[in-house]
């Protein structure tokens, strides 16, 4: 994967969880929720890469969760093609994320070091940072390693940290303990 094909991902990510939920018929006896052409029409070609692979092409076989919930649709393609759009696997947006997040994983690492150097100032304790927004925006602009820049808008655009506003002051919170927990669950994918 390269960094455009990277950035088309993260829009097919944000495409499938923009959806409300309550709007999506699902297949709960074969594990999958279904998309109208429409809904997807955006992201048709990147959704076709992922037509051939099934769950367990992904799903790393020896991880605990696999063994005792995946084994009922092992055999499950991630995307299908229907006559009205597609029906995506339940797993498909978390193998979607867990994909881009080992993409970026050594940017994403190189971030959490700086992070603390950068903001002890707002610290939270527990490996959280309340940062004011306008001092993150700051650091943003003066960071110069354009992979990181990149790893920040990965996580950003696939809500690992959030922007928050109390309606006077709006802030950034980072948690690295979320992000870490992230990157230690990339054991239970092939990549």
């Amino acid at each position: 994967m390269n960094l455009e094909e990277a950035r088309q991902k993260i829009r097919l990510y944000r495409k499938l969880n923009e959806q409300s939920r309550s709007f999506r018929h699902k297949d709960y006896d074969h594990f999958y929720e279904l998309y109208s052409t429409e809904d997807l029409d955006s992201v048709q070609e990147i959704l076709t890469e992922y037509e051939q692979i099934k769950v367990s092409d992904v799903i790393n076989p020896e991880n605990e969760f696999f063994k005792f919930y995946g084994a009922n649709y092992a055999d499950k393609y991630l995307v299908e093609r229907t006559e009205s759009g597609f029906k995506i696997h339940f797993e498909f947006s978390d193998i979607l994320f867990y994909e881009l997040l080992n993409f970026f994983k050594e940017d994403i690492q190189k971030f959490i070091e700086i992070v603390p150097r950068e903001f002890s100032f707002y610290s939270l304790g527990n490996n959280s940072y309340q940062i004011p927004y306008n001092v993150y925006q700051d650091f943003f602009t003066r960071l110069e390693n354009e992979d990181i820049k990149e790893a920040i808008k990965f996580l950003n655009r696939t809500v690992t940290f959030s922007i928050v506003s109390d309606y006077e002051h709006i802030s950034t919170n980072i948690y690295i303990s979320r992000i870490n927990d992230y990157l230690n669950y990339l054991e239970r994918y092939n990549y």
